[in-house]
């Protein structure tokens, strides 16, 4: 069984290849491609993999850009921090569509569904797809717990404008100008709020969509984000992240 992997994130390249090791060792992994452009070359030299794990944004546009042009019925598996792309997913021969944090059981469920055959194009099918998708979105973090000195106390994931990483300690920034330790990775955070309204700027920030101003270039194809925050600095986006904060933004 040749598998192809289409996901810009090295991270999760290595997470999806690790978890299909485990689940079925005996599949070969053919490639792991990062942008529309090289998947739309992946086809046109001649390969035809069984499987496809794909994500929906890559890093020079959306994967549906490759589907469209190579015109090949390989069923895919979608691997996504995005729930809107569901419905379009299924259009394209999607076979599931698992969303980030990836797990290894949701993923054992879209193998099993390939294995199965299961790709029957019907109203049935379809509404049951939509009905599974919906009983599995990820339900985000809402609340951080804060320890203080006289207690602990409540912080509204709504509230938080911007996390950024200080010496190894994490803060939360409120829009009302407060900050805040919190005693969670910029790591885990990024995994358990909602990719709807937080973007990882770069290593040490992550910005709610609200708290951002507007986007202007800076140098060495890197770009900044202007936020409504008084004394934060305007943030650096490394040139690798620039098309998928813009993605973002323009949704």
């Amino acid at each position: 069984m040749k598998i192809l992997i289409v996901e810009d994130e090295i991270p999760a390249q290595r997470l999806l290849v690790q978890y299909i090791n485990q689940l079925r060792p005996a599949w070969e992994i053919d490639d792991c491609l990062q942008s529309v452009e090289e998947t739309i070359e992946y086809f046109q030299n001649g390969h035809e993999p069984d499987l496809v794990f794909v994500d929906v944004q890559l890093t020079d546009g959306l994967s549906f850009e490759a589907i469209d042009k190579i015109q090949h019925d390989v069923p895919l598996i979608f691997v996504t921090a995005f729930d809107e792309y569901a419905v379009r997913a299924f259009q394209v021969n999607g076979l599931d569509y698992i969303l980030k944090p990836l797990d290894i059981n949701e993923l054992e469920k879209g193998v099993e569904k390939f294995e199965q055959s299961q790709i029957v194009v019907d109203r049935g099918l379809f509404q049951d797809f939509l009905v599974d998708f919906q009983q599995r979105k990820k339900a985000y973090r809402k609340r951080l717990l804060l320890n203080q000195v006289d207690g602990i106390e409540v912080l509204m994931v709504e509230d938080v404008a911007l996390f950024s990483v200080e010496d190894r300690q994490v803060y939360a920034h409120t829009f009302m100008g407060k900050v805040f330790k919190v005693d969670f990775r910029l790591d885990k955070l990024e995994e358990d709020l909602d990719p709807e309204l937080f973007f990882r700027v770069n290593r040490q920030q992550m910005i709610h969509v609200e708290a951002i101003k507007k986007l202007e270039p800076y140098f060495s194809g890197k770009w900044v984000v202007k936020t409504n925050l008084k004394e934060v600095a305007p943030l650096v986006i490394p040139k690798d992240k620039v098309v998928k904060i813009k993605q973002w933004l323009d949704r």
